[in-house]
């Protein structure tokens, strides 16, 4: 394919004035069109690389290439015995936090019988006291018994406030452990979750770089997976001629794999950065109307970057200079506007009645 097979489509060509086989000929009046040639490619609309973020062996692949895969389906596993054992460890400390803080035989019950004891107790202590201070007070009875009542209440009050204490540490303490344990479990449940790996969008597998079997590390490929039918375009373009090209230009297409059909695009990004590998810059574009293609088909297009209606024209083999034209009164000066592969643009140095003379 040649560069110049778009300009049939970009441009109107009408017939310049001259004889067949002559060697002068009178600037044209036409619409021209000028264009950039890009190389193209065709990749999915949106598209990802699987990757894991563990490491491990992995177990099992639930796709091919080429399957069609939902956003959420599983595509793989990796071994995961040691986050597994992790998990078990982890439901067992929470059955035994849960037991000790809801059981129905957990560690607080215990411990409130001794306060509701203690209480009773008080309650005992505290009418014995009052009954001998009352005595006492009416000179019956001895001042050691007494003292002996007071001591056994201040004891008892002491000991229920204690287990009170105790009572309040041991739920804050239980209710911790319970809730560090549930966390736990849940903690371990996600670990073990990066060990499937799930599809994030709906499309289709493109590429498998890994087997089962194979070891996978973290950022190393697994799967491409992109959109099933809609495609955009990458187009590699000269740094010459990128900064002429802005977004919603009019891109034509042609694609080796179906030389007789031709695509409209619009450009959607022009990438900033230059690609050192084979430097020229990115330029990003969306179909018109998205065509049924394949992954990867290339080809090579024009973006349209400026159109001018009934511009003087020549063919740029009649140039005698890059500023220059030869006329049947010697060398010309003129001043070049748009060009293509069939007509450059002439903006002043001679009109449409000069004859100019195709150089030898």
């Amino acid at each position: 394919m040649v560069k110049n097979l778009f300009f049939l489509t970009l441009v109107l060509l009408l017939a310049c004035e001259s004889n067949p086989g002559s060697r002068e000929i009178r600037p044209s009046v036409q619409d021209i069109t000028e264009s950039v040639y890009v190389s193209v490619e065709v990749l999915p609309h949106r598209s990802y690389i699987v990757q894991s973020v563990v490491s491990g062996i992995i177990d099992s692949l639930a796709i091919r290439e080429g399957d069609l895969i939902e956003n959420g389906d599983l595509i793989g596993k990796i071994r995961a015995e040691n986050a597994q054992i992790r998990l078990k460890e982890a439901q067992i400390s929470l059955e035994k936090s849960k037991a000790d803080y809801l059981g129905e035989n957990n560690l607080l019950k215990n411990l409130k019988l001794e306060i509701e004891t203690a209480r009773d107790q008080l309650e005992w202590d505290s009418l014995q006291f009052k009954k001998l201070k009352g005595l006492w007070e009416q000179k019956i009875g001895s001042e050691n018994a007494l003292e002996q009542a007071q001591l056994k209440y201040e004891s008892t009050r002491n000991k229920l406030l204690v287990l009170q204490k105790r009572y309040k540490q041991m739920q804050s303490d239980l209710e911790k452990a319970f809730a560090l344990a549930t966390n736990r479990i849940e903690g371990e449940k996600n670990t073990l979750s990066d060990f499937e790996l799930r599809a994030f969008m709906d499309g289709r597998v493109y590429a498998l770089h890994k087997e089962e079997g194979e070891v996978v590390s973290p950022q190393e490929p697994i799967a491409e997976i992109g959109s099933r039918d809609s495609f955009k375009i990458e187009m590699d373009v000269d740094e010459k001629d990128v900064t002429r090209i802005k977004v919603g230009d009019t891109a034509i297409i042609a694609l080796d794999a179906y030389p007789d059909e031709v695509y409209r695009a619009i450009v959607a990004r022009v990438l900033p950065k230059k690609n050192p590998q084979n430097l020229t810059y990115t330029v990003q574009a969306e179909f018109i109307a998205s065509p049924n293609l394949l992954y990867g088909l290339s080809g090579e297009g024009n973006i349209i970057v400026g159109k001018r209606r009934q511009a003087l024209t020549l063919p740029p083999e009649y140039l005698y200079t890059k500023g220059s034209v030869m006329t049947e009164n010697g060398e010309k000066a003129i001043e070049i506007g748009m060009k293509n592969m069939q007509f450059v643009e002439i903006l002043s140095g001679i009109d449409s009645s000069t004859i100019v003379i195709k150089p030898e």
